[in-house]
């Protein structure tokens, strides 16, 4: 009765606590990455002091207008590759949590085909 009992946990409430362990860690993922803010704000400027109006000289203006560009050019290259840095991760997050479940799903019959893969193979039928 055990036995059942054990079986009746490792396919139903334990399957599913190991999916909400894995949606959980892409809702982290997602949190660390923040890839959707990071395409709201993809060439916005990157870390500058006075984005601005500025009154001046005409080379003043151009000067700050450059100055904006690289500090947009800038941001959307950090951006892009936080974003493909983070796409790689859930990737590969995604693997391994394939590898996951199919493990979990293994793991109460690996000791019944073992057994009998190591008596097929190592012991002689004669």
């Amino acid at each position: 009765m055990l036995i059942f009992a054990f079986f009746s946990w490792w396919y139903t409430t334990g399957f599913r606590e190991q999916l909400a362990k894995i949606k959980m860690s892409f809702v982290k993922l997602n949190d660390q990455f923040s890839i959707p803010l990071l395409l709201k704000t993809l060439f916005q400027p990157f870390r500058q002091i006075s984005a601005g109006k500025v009154d001046g000289a005409l080379s003043d203006k151009i000067r700050a207008w450059g100055d904006r560009m690289v500090s947009r050019a800038i941001g959307g290259f950090i951006r892009t590759t936080v974003m493909l840095i983070g796409l790689v991760v859930m990737a590969a997050c995604g693997i391994f949590s394939g590898l996951r479940i199919i493990i979990w799903l293994a793991m109460p019959i690996l000791p019944l085909t073992s057994f009998a893969i190591m008596s097929w193979v190592v012991v002689p039928w004669i």
